[in-house]
């Protein structure tokens, strides 16, 4: 026999002609159920967070900073403190709102002397990858400033108590006498002195320093 007949002969009794099992259809789509089944699953689950994830739209609260203030301007008072941001996410890694550190940063380099009306940009706010900001509540923020004064004012003694015996002849003085302070000039201009902490009279001793 030559080689060709041999190998069909092999075949021929490996798998019998008219004995090899025909699959059907339904066989073919029915057949490894469990794992085409946990397949399935597992692709269901990363499209369910993809769908939920993408396009939501959450609020947030972030806290109102300035910054760039002119030099010769104090800052009294700004409102609100905070601001409610409508941010929608594009991304299944965005994090959640709990875990979000925003801030809107405002530039006051512009501003004037008095009450300013300062409206917040999209570029005053840094959001994650993948978000973008729909709106912001309320818009505006109040900033009022006033002119920075510095000027030089006297320190006073807080005394409490009565002086040892023997150094009632005895004053405390303060070194310095005069400091500096500076701040809004509607403020700086009504200090006339500052005044120490309390001090215990009775603890002093001549001659001593005490910080």
């Amino acid at each position: 026999a030559t080689s060709v007949e041999l190998n069909a002969l092999l075949e021929e009794l490996i798998e019998p002609t008219g004995e090899r099992p025909l699959v059907t259809l339904r066989q073919r789509i029915f057949s490894n159920m469990l794992p085409k089944t946990a397949i399935l699953l597992v692709v269901i689950t990363f499209w369910a967070l993809i769908a939920t994830r993408q396009g939501q739209i959450i609020t947030v609260s972030a806290p109102v900073r300035m910054h760039g203030i002119p030099e010769n301007l104090a800052l009294i008072r700004s409102s609100p403190d905070e601001v409610d941001l409508q941010l929608k996410s594009y991304s299944i890694l965005t994090p959640l709102p709990s875990k979000m550190d925003i801030v809107a940063d405002i530039d006051l380099s512009s501003i004037r002397e008095g009450q300013t009306t300062v409206r917040i940009k999209s570029t005053d706010i840094k959001l994650p990858s993948g978000m973008v900001m729909s709106s912001v509540t309320p818009q505006l923020i109040k900033v009022t400033t006033d002119r920075k004064e510095r000027r030089k004012v006297a320190v006073r003694l807080t005394l409490r108590g009565s002086m040892p015996r023997g150094l009632s002849g005895f004053v405390a003085v303060a070194d310095p006498a005069m400091v500096e302070v500076e701040g809004p000039a509607s403020q700086v201009s009504r200090i006339s002195a500052v005044s120490t902490e309390d001090i215990d009279a009775s603890q002093l001793e001549k001659d001593t320093e005490y910080s």
